[in-house]
């Protein structure tokens, strides 16, 4: 605190001020003046602590109000030194690339919205689904799309036929590939001319499509879809995605101690 280092420094001044002149004359090995110094440096000091001493006794003997409310503005102002001095906790900066996939996002979630808008009006029946009207009937309003590991999610709802049914992982992977072929089909068919390419190949010849219903999940009332547009990243994705099934598979065939081989 400010007040106890100005105290201390007035008490030990007499000291402070003995060392310094014992840095000039010690060159001049003047061993008078030195010891004269020492004394009048340690009278000094011994004076100042005892008047300190006594002053502190009778504050508290006769006037012990006076400590109390030294003590409570010391404590009060080292508080608020502490709160200002404190540094402001720095807001997390958003990187450039994350700024840029929103950017792309939000350019891109009109294209993909028409995309699955058709889509879903030639074979949302076929997937367990309502037929949707209009554009607003498929929109997710709480978030059009989710950024995860550099790639733009897009989501959409799809109203469902029976809310009663829920359907199993086996149901869920057919309708994926019933939406994707439909996609393949309108995007051979030309009927999304604002798609600059319909298929793209990857350094090791693998051939990607232009869109991918990423995913379709049961929400008991409808339907959500993700889908997402072809991107390195996403390539990326999809080939880690398949060596887990395949270890997944792997772990699932190999027998287990009660196996017997007929």
């Amino acid at each position: 605190m400010w007040f106890l280092e100005w105290l201390l420094g007035i008490i030990t001044f007499p000291i402070t001020w003995f060392w310094n002149s014992y840095k000039r004359l010690k060159e001049t090995r003047d061993v008078k003046r030195l010891i004269i110094f020492f004394v009048l440096s340690l009278s000094g000091f011994a004076i100042l602590a005892g008047a300190l001493l006594w002053l502190i006794l009778w504050l508290i003997t006769f006037h012990i109000e006076v400590i109390v409310i030294i003590s409570v503005v010391c404590w009060l102002f080292a508080y608020v030194k502490a709160k200002m001095d404190k540094p402001t906790e720095e807001e997390p900066t958003i990187s450039q690339e994350l700024l840029e996939l929103e950017e792309q996002a939000i350019k891109a979630y009109p294209t993909m919205r028409n995309i699955i808008y058709q889509t879903l009006k030639s074979c949302a029946e076929n997937i367990g689904g309502i037929v949707p009207r209009v554009l607003a009937d498929i929109e997710v309003l709480e978030s059009h799309y989710v950024i995860s590991q550099n790639i733009c999610f897009y989501q959409f709802r799809l109203e469902k036929t029976d809310i009663r049914t829920r359907y199993q992982k086996e149901e869920i992977t057919e309708f994926i590939s019933i939406l994707q072929a439909e996609i393949n089909r309108k995007i051979q068919n030309k009927d999304f001319p604002t798609l600059a390419m319909e298929k793209f190949i990857d350094s090791y010849g693998n051939i990607y499509d232009a869109v991918y219903i990423d995913v379709i999940e049961d929400m008991d009332r409808n339907f959500l879809i993700q889908s997402v547009f072809y991107s390195p990243q996403y390539a990326e994705y999809l080939r880690q995605k398949k060596m887990v099934q395949q270890e997944s598979k792997t772990v699932s065939n190999i027998p287990d101690a009660k196996w017997k081989y007929k």
